[in-house]
């Protein structure tokens, strides 16, 4: 915008001086005139094509953003319930992977002697015995357990009966993990 300013007092600087210099230069003031035109023409397309390009970086730097916030969204959006109905299907198919994906840790395992039954990672997680983490009292009890009646308590929540059963709850950002288990 600067630049056009400047532009166009240069050529109106320019066809003055041309204009008062002399009564027979006319054809000069009029090319010079025309010039400065021309040059002004250039930069304001320059402008326009770089507020453009601008414009279009940022849309698409908001639609990044916006696809970013989207998929944490949809993360963070988890509700208890659907968490809960995802862990009792890891459970009641035994799936150690799945499970594993849904724990925040370190975790507490019941099952678990060394360590005082806290599980570091998701490696030492995967590494335990499906047999001693699945058992069928845990399984049946988290499995028979209705999501639909999940009440929050200090620990977060807990889906089970009878002492067997998992409890989790949402960290700092507002995502589900599982904070323990009782096998």
């Amino acid at each position: 915008m600067k630049k056009r300013n400047y532009v166009i007092a240069a050529a109106s600087a320019l066809a003055l001086a041309l204009t008062a210099c002399g009564g027979g230069a006319k054809d000069e003031t009029i090319a010079a005139t025309e010039a400065s035109v021309e040059a002004t023409d250039a930069v304001n397309a320059d402008d326009n094509t770089a507020e453009a390009e601008g414009d279009v970086t940022e849309e698409a730097k908001e639609e990044e953003s916006d696809t970013a916030e989207s998929s944490e969204e949809a993360e963070v959006k988890e509700t208890p319930q659907e968490f809960a109905d995802l862990v009792a299907d890891a459970v009641m198919n035994k799936d150690l992977k799945d499970l594993a994906d849904m724990v925040t840790y370190p975790v507490y395992v019941a099952s678990v002697k060394d360590n005082e039954g806290i599980v570091a990672d998701k490696e030492a997680f995967l590494a335990l015995d499906k047999d001693s983490l699945f058992t069928e009292e845990f399984s049946d009890a988290v499995t028979a357990f209705d999501t639909t009646t999940l009440e929050e308590v200090e620990a977060g929540y807990v889906m089970g009966s009878d002492g067997k059963n998992i409890t989790f709850k949402a960290d700092d950002n507002g995502k589900l993990g599982i904070t323990g288990i009782n096998n």
